[in-house]
């Protein structure tokens, strides 16, 4: 499940860190290697495979206890589950109230652990896991949607429009934290209103101006184009585009282009792709499914990441049981945290 998440990351961060149970003496290590990544400033933590109320595996690579190792004072992670029952809160029995879920464990202290996580409250399979963790991770980094709620939101469709069967998967993962916050993915914001028109003098494509991840200008544009939508895209601009429109001279009458737009920042990281259009060449316009002989499609991925006073980000990946662990390393703007959970939890395996 999170290989798949992993291949929706750019492909321009660094090397990841991989760390496999099987390679440890025993779990010991493995658990300092976790808290030892997530102090050094994560991102995102994606957890996938078998847990309970306070654990993940069987073999305990991280749980409740762990939390109080953690220094990563105002780096702090937004925790990913897909598991069972981390963020169980229904019943705060006497008795387990000095007992706090994983999910609680992690938002309650100052000064260390997540700033919001997306948690089970129960129990679930595998499958719709996949496809709610997969949606997830295209949402914010394939659709450049850096707000929590309306990530989560648009995953949650996703997961929905697979089938009915997926109500109770959708209904039993829940986000404990501030939906209006944004994650602060050191990649500029990806051009947005891109369309394109065939012109005397070729086809000419416009968008939207984008900012950095800081919100200040980017410094230019890079067009790219395919003759195939799924092809190789070769970037057209022999320099850096520094205003919202550029002419493709280059084109061929009759041929079908496919076209994307990616900005670029003051340090030449790249934003992910704008979603793709497609013009035949000398005829009409494109701008999306109702231009004129153009297209839309909704596409993937790049670059490097460097912002924020943490750079060489990347994807940490650690086995548990039957679980991996994905790491992706980052910076974060928070905008809110959730300081006080009401509820605890009792611990129940799963």
């Amino acid at each position: 499940m999170s290989e798949d998440v992993a291949a929706l990351i750019p492909t321009g961060m660094s090397e990841p860190f991989k760390g496999y149970l099987g390679d440890y003496v025993a779990s010991g290590p493995l658990t300092t290697d976790i808290k030892e990544e997530i102090n050094q400033g994560t991102l995102i933590v994606n957890y996938s495979g078998h847990g309970a109320t306070q654990i993940w595996a069987d073999e305990h690579i991280f749980d409740t206890d762990d939390v109080l190792d953690l220094t990563n004072d105002d780096e702090l992670v937004f925790m990913v589950n897909m598991t069972c029952m981390t963020g169980y809160f229904a019943y705060p029995e006497l008795g387990f109230l000095d007992k706090p879920s994983l999910m609680e464990g992690l938002l309650r202290p100052e000064g260390k652990g997540a700033v919001a996580a997306f948690m089970p409250t129960g129990m679930t399979t595998t499958d719709g896991q996949r496809i709610l963790d997969t949606a997830l991770f295209e949402a914010i980094f394939t659709d450049d949607i850096r707000t929590l709620g309306p990530a989560i939101s648009q995953a949650k469709q996703t997961l929905l429009a697979n089938g009915a069967q997926y109500e109770e998967v959708s209904e039993t993962f829940l986000l404990f934290g501030d939906p209006a916050m944004k994650l602060k993915i050191p990649l500029p914001h990806r051009p947005t209103g891109v369309s394109i028109e065939s012109t005397a003098q070729g086809i000419t494509i416009t968008w939207n101006a984008a900012t950095d991840c800081n919100g200040d200008p980017v410094f230019g544009y890079n067009v790219y184009r395919s003759t195939s939508p799924d092809g190789e895209y070769t970037k057209v601009n022999s320099v850096l585009i520094v205003d919202t429109e550029y002419t493709d001279t280059t084109a061929e009458d009759g041929t079908r282009y496919y076209y994307v737009v990616r900005a670029v920042d003051g340090d030449g990281d790249e934003s992910v792709q704008s979603l793709k259009l497609s013009l035949l060449a000398g005829i009409g316009t494109g701008s999306g499914p109702a231009g004129s002989g153009g297209s839309c499609f909704i596409s993937a991925l790049a670059c490097n990441v460097s912002s924020g006073g943490l750079s060489g980000t990347g994807i940490m990946k650690l086995f548990g049981s039957i679980g991996l662990l994905l790491i992706v390393e980052g910076a974060r703007e928070m905008l809110g945290r959730l300081r006080q959970l009401r509820k605890r939890v009792m611990r129940t395996e799963c």
